[in-house]
């Protein structure tokens, strides 16, 4: 008897983590992302771009938005920084619109940044989060992480670590 209910709360248990990590439409979630059933309304911000135009996330209602945090001392924010630009590249900007939002109070200076953004031109729009708004209100502790935003302002997915092309294009909406 024992073993019989040992196998029962096993076999609900596998069923529960199964359903935990599907859709509603029993599609598996793939790991590198994190589903969000309730849509989060993303939080306001406005913040300067590198060319010291204030920008704000309202500005791109009605579009899909991609938005990374990042730092220079991050190797693999560092690395993502090119794909963000050929993310950019391979979609229209009335279609996704692409931020780069850099992490400034994680920074030394905002002058080593833009030192090491340098004169390279870049598809992403790169921000400078220099009172750690974006930190705050998106809770961000780890780096890179990204967050799709729809065009109603919610938060549909969660990229914890470098996005790649392929996730974006599984998760974007149509």
């Amino acid at each position: 008897m024992r073993s019989i209910i040992v196998l029962f709360v096993m076999i609900i248990g596998f069923y529960t983590v199964l359903v935990s990590k599907s859709e509603p439409n029993g599609q598996v979630v793939h790991a590198t992302s994190i589903v969000h059933n309730s849509y989060k309304d993303a939080k306001p911000f406005s913040l300067e771009d590198r060319h010291g135009n204030t920008v704000r996330l309202s500005d791109f209602k009605g579009r899909t938005v991609l938005m990374t945090a990042w730092t220079t001392w991050c190797g693999e924010c560092r690395e993502e920084l090119e794909t963000l630009h050929h993310i950019q590249q391979h979609y229209p900007e009335n279609k996704l619109k692409v931020l780069a939002v850099n992490l400034t109070t994680e920074e030394t200076s905002l002058e080593n940044v833009k030192r090491f953004l340098g004169n390279e031109p870049m598809k992403a729009t790169v921000l400078f989060d220099t009172k750690g708004i974006v930190k705050q209100r998106y809770g961000i502790y780890g780096i890179p992480i990204s967050f799709l935003i729809d065009p109603y302002g919610k938060i549909i997915r969660t990229f914890p670590g470098v996005i790649n092309q392929k996730d974006l294009d599984q998760w974007l909406p149509n």
